[in-house]
């Protein structure tokens, strides 16, 4: 359906591009889902906090056993479940570790900034 949408190159762009997610806010998990579902090549997420309970409402992808987890690790650890075609790396770091590294930087295709000061 979606080569429909955009084409075999579209898609072929897609699976290999590498997406990093900088917060786990619920805005942001849900655009990196809908990156994941059409098979994104990677997805990396990086955050350094843990799940209270007023995330629960946030985000469906995080359960009320997780709270005092880290957000990075559940919220990838649940979006990955979704395809098993998508890699993906979680940093439980503050995403501010990674905008300050430029060689880092440049090894993803698109950077969703999300709850970030």
């Amino acid at each position: 359906r979606q080569i429909r949408l955009w084409g075999h190159q579209g898609q072929k762009l897609l699976s290999e591009a590498k997406v990093a997610l900088l917060g786990c806010s619920g805005a942001g998990i849900e655009a990196l889902k809908n990156l994941i579902l059409p098979a994104s090549g990677q997805v990396d997420i990086w955050d350094d906090r843990t799940i209270q309970i007023e995330d629960l409402s946030d985000s469906f992808f995080y359960e009320h056993e997780a709270v005092g987890k880290f957000r990075a690790e559940e919220a990838s650890k649940n979006l990955l479940e979704m395809n098993p075609d998508v890699a993906g790396s979680f940093f439980n770091k503050n995403p501010q570790e990674l905008l300050i590294n430029h060689e880092k930087l440049k090894e993803y295709s698109l950077i969703i900034c999300s709850d970030l000061s």
